[in-house]
């Protein structure tokens, strides 16, 4: 028996999990995020089945299936954590893992991805990962801001109009700003200056916390998430850990209510509008 643990980001370049995947015939292959049903008989196109299971709340369940399927079955656990519950028990258990982590692409990589995503030269690619970092989630995310625009129309002088260069503020500070966790006006103004030709990428993400921040506090209020669970409960959603544990913060602070008045006046800022952007965030957090 194999045991193989993928570290994946959610936002990412590329899914290793589906790559090996796209290996096996699809008859041999389960695909769990609870607890997998591994039949007691081999499969018929391969010597064993390959189960992927993506971690949550019933890792030792999880475990268990493990344990008793050691003739049948090779398994790819998939998890944000590089290291979490899952490493831990797997060796109280004395299962021997492999792990895979593919949160840190290299450059080449990153390039790879912007070259094919956005048509672009690798002179220009590879500017674009400097820009943003070599970090992998602000590639995807510029790849993101990029995209609209025509390929043949994107140069170097363009990418300082529409990719900010180290804002002073990351968003998730301009997002804790906007709920009322405080912090300074005078960098929210200069954050949202940095994105005036692409204020619908600030109004984007915005729009996508309070909607996931909205469905945490239904699970909040019906108790399926609580301040002795929430760890267990971001790997079991595939949120970031931060993002829950705030949510609950927030809880404490703010209204069901008062947060979908705020998802509402965001929602409706005109396209690339910065004036009509900080009004409408002054007018939601005074």
């Amino acid at each position: 028996m194999s045991v193989y643990v993928v570290v994946q980001n959610q936002m990412s370049i590329s899914d290793y999990v589906d790559e090996i995947i796209k290996r096996f015939p699809p008859s041999s292959v389960i695909i769990g995020r609870g607890v997998p049903v591994v039949p007691k008989v081999f499969p018929v196109l391969t010597s064993k089945w390959l189960v992927v299971v993506y971690v949550g709340s019933k890792i030792q369940q999880q475990i268990k299936v493990v344990l008793g399927s050691e003739s049948f079955a090779d398994f790819v656990f998939v998890t944000s954590m590089r290291n979490g519950d899952l490493q831990s028990s797997l060796q109280s258990e004395g299962i021997d893992f492999v792990i895979r982590d593919t949160t840190t692409p290299s450059v080449e990589m990153l390039v790879e991805y912007v070259r094919e995503n956005l048509g672009v030269s690798e002179p220009l690619a590879k500017s674009i990962v400097k820009r943003s970092g070599n970090y992998e989630t602000s590639v995807v995310k510029n790849v993101a801001i990029l995209s609209v625009l025509d390929p043949q129309t994107i140069t170097t002088t363009l990418l300082k109009r529409y990719l900010p260069e180290r804002p002073p503020i990351s968003f998730n500070y301009l997002y804790r700003f906007l709920v009322g966790f405080g912090g300074e006006y005078s960098l929210v103004v200069k954050l949202v200056k940095q994105y005036q030709y692409s204020v619908q990428t600030l109004v984007k993400y915005l729009v996508g916390r309070l909607d996931t921040d909205i469905m945490l506090f239904d699970l909040i209020m019906d108790a399926q998430i609580t301040k002795e669970n929430y760890r267990t409960q971001a790997i079991e959603l595939k949120r970031p850990l931060y993002v829950v544990e705030e949510a609950l913060q927030l809880f404490d602070q703010l209204s069901y209510e008062r947060l979908v008045a705020i998802r509402l006046v965001l929602s409706q800022v005109s396209k690339n509008s910065v004036i009509e952007f900080l009004y409408r965030l002054r007018s939601v957090t005074r």
